[in-house]
């Protein structure tokens, strides 16, 4: 449907050199997608197809899988025809034993290997549309997602966070090292950790826990508490005063994918 020619006479099956105008427009209507999904099936499906064609075989035949078309398909979109040849001549004769992690990682080794301009340009474009995105879960969580960040000081900040709540864990905190790691990072964020040292941090985090854990544990030492009445005063009739500031709305949904 992308490359057929609108204008073909109804008896006749004539298709154009590249996409039709409006193809994504009738792949749209026709399976009521979002005109984002649309295009990008669009973009995939004409590149798999006259760009990609030793991919679109190896997967029309059963050799990969539509998993590893994309990854294929990621990495090697728009790359010169010449370089896209050579990769698929070494790689997709392994590629049914290979994971989709380590085809892509081959496929970016690959890549840089036969045009390494290109992938410094592709990097270079990636971090000037660095970014934070966080988006409301249907279960009433937040993720929260920083996407083209320099790789070296990326692997920095993840290393710091990772060391963190290794000496958290040591410390006797119960949690798993992941929610560690994302109470951590958190709190490096919010600026709760603002101005305090490392040891301190680990103080903090181990404190919680254990003032978390005293009133049930009280609770259990001593006797039944006698049932009195509940509080009249004024304090605690009163409402409690309004944030005086409000965090910004977080967006609900994630953010479609390409």
């Amino acid at each position: 449907m992308g490359r057929r020619d609108p204008f073909a006479e109804l008896d006749m099956v004539a298709t154009l050199d590249e996409s039709a105008r409006y193809a994504a427009d009738e792949l749209r209507v026709a399976l009521t997608w979002t005109r984002r999904s649309a295009e990008a099936t669009q973009c995939y499906a004409d590149d798999l197809v006259f760009h990609l064609p030793q991919v679109h075989a190896a997967l029309s035949a059963g050799r990969i899988d539509p998993a590893k078309a994309r990854v294929f398909w990621h990495h090697l979109h728009g790359l010169a025809a010449r370089h896209v040849e050579s990769i698929c001549a070494a790689l997709l004769p392994h590629a049914g034993r290979l994971t989709t992690g380590q085809l892509a990682a081959r496929l970016a080794r690959a890549v840089i290997a036969v045009d390494p301009d290109r992938a410094r340009e592709q990097y270079e474009r990636a971090v000037t549309e660095r970014s934070v995105i966080a988006y409301l879960n249907p279960d009433g969580t937040v993720t929260l997602t920083a996407t083209g960040l320099p790789a070296d000081e990326a692997a920095a900040a993840c290393e710091r966070i990772h060391h963190l709540a290794t000496q958290i864990k040591r410390a006797g905190h119960p949690a798993t090292l992941d929610q560690i790691k994302a109470d951590v990072t958190l709190g490096l964020l919010n600026r709760r950790f603002d101005h305090m040292t490392t040891t301190q941090i680990i103080t903090a985090m181990t404190s919680d826990v254990e003032s978390g854990q005293a009133p049930a544990n009280t609770d259990h030492a001593g006797q039944p508490a006698t049932p009195t009445q509940p509080s009249t005063s004024t304090q605690a009739s009163s409402p409690t005063p309004p944030s005086q500031s409000t965090p910004p709305d977080i967006p609900a949904g994630p953010r479609p994918g390409p």
